[in-house]
């Protein structure tokens, strides 16, 4: 009888102890609005299909002080770009072309995905929210830190991060989690559904709260002095000429649309691949970009074909068309995501060419040279079916 008394306090003892779900969050909430300035490390990861295809960090400084329910002032700092937000205005480098572009209007793109700001904003909507659910997970460790971990489900809504608000949409239904540190409540790690077999996550490591930002940053005063310098507008008009000479010069020659009139370098050395060496053989190519989602799903069945059909004249390389990145950067990039088939880079030209307007993109020519499938997106067994036909 004494053991079962016993027994029962202890239990209640712990089950009492415990900490509520809604105290951790509400601390959380507190803690998040007691910061008037913070510096923080930030990888932003993107998954799809069990790959990674997008893995960078960023420095990431926000100045909350003048901001009261607008978007504060922040600098994010990457080995790709830097973005700075003064209040008004976004100015940002893009270092592969050494430009630095002012935009006086929202960031299409919007550069505050699961940064800490969305944290502060969205989790006391979140909380008072009927239709969103909180449920307590295992606590975690995420870099030797203990970790508190709720799911978050949305039922009935989603966050539009485009225009930076709650959204209640009756057919729809999100995931998130959120990692809240033990010791000091301060959230650690975010993740949200992408699509239906991808997740994009950041975290929030070493905080700085005494850090003072340079006055001169926020002018874009500091950014290199050979960048050239326009606004997004003219540099989107320079990116469509740029497109149209390339269509110009595509339409010289109705013969351009012949295979065997291509070379391409390849990523992995820059030898050429010559077309013309390759009649006879079918011929599949694959047009894509950085970071693109759908082309990373695409490649472990890519990958599957490649290896079925590579002794029974059949080829296939995929092709780099935006030529927004270097050769290293790509071949870092083709690694990461596992591509087992050739890669060819440069392929702007030949895109435009056979008018190739997103990614994925794929074109199917026969032995003879002619196209004979040309189809955004990626249908295996569609595909698959052409080139059994035609091997």
């Amino acid at each position: 009888m004494k053991n079962t008394i016993y027994l029962i306090l202890l239990i209640s003892m712990r089950v009492f102890g415990q900490e509520s779900d809604t105290s951790i969050l509400e601390k959380t909430i507190s803690n998040i609005y007691d910061i008037e300035r913070v510096k923080y490390q930030s990888t932003l990861q993107a998954i799809d299909g069990g790959t990674t295809y997008l893995d960078k960090t960023d420095t990431v400084f926000f100045d909350f002080t003048n901001s009261n329910n607008s978007t504060p002032k922040y600098h994010m700092v990457s080995d790709e770009s830097e973005l700075i937000y003064d209040g008004k205005r976004h100015i940002s480098t893009l270092v592969n072309d050494k430009v630095i572009l002012i935009d006086d209007t929202p960031n299409a793109n919007n550069p505050l995905i699961l940064t800490l700001y969305a944290v502060k904003k969205f989790l006391p909507e979140m909380m008072m929210n009927e239709n969103i659910e909180f449920i307590r997970k295992q606590d975690t460790l995420l870099n030797g830190q203990k970790l508190y971990v709720f799911d978050i489900t949305f039922k009935g809504g989603y966050i539009d991060w485009g225009n930076f608000v709650l959204k209640n949409v009756s057919a729809a239904e999100t995931e998130y989690t959120l990692m809240i540190g033990m010791s000091d409540y301060l959230p650690r790690k975010m993740i949200m559904d992408n699509g239906s077999t991808g997740r994009t996550s950041r975290t929030y490591d070493n905080f700085d709260f005494d850090y003072n930002q340079d006055d001169k940053v926020w002018s874009g005063a500091l950014f290199p002095k050979d960048y050239s310098k326009m606004t997004w507008a003219e540099y989107r008009e320079k990116q469509k000429n740029k497109m149209q000479t390339l269509k110009v010069r595509s339409s010289e020659s109705k013969m351009e649309k012949d295979i065997v009139h291509w070379k391409l370098p390849s990523l992995e050395d820059n030898s050429m691949v010559d077309f013309s060496k390759l009649k006879g053989n079918v011929i599949l190519l694959e047009f894509w970009f950085k970071n693109c989602g759908p082309c990373v799903q695409a490649v472990p069945k890519l990958n599957a074909i490649y290896k079925k059909y590579k002794n029974e004249k059949f080829q296939l390389f995929g092709i780099e068309y935006r030529e927004d990145f270097p050769q290293e950067n790509l071949m870092e990039y083709v690694e990461k995501i596992k591509i087992a088939y050739p890669t060819l880079y440069k392929g702007g030209r030949m895109a435009t060419t056979y008018e190739v307007s997103a990614a994925p993109t794929f074109i199917l020519i026969n032995k003879k040279g002619d196209v004979i499938y040309a189809e955004s997106g990626f249908n295996e067994e569609e595909m698959t079916k052409v080139i059994e036909a035609n091997l």
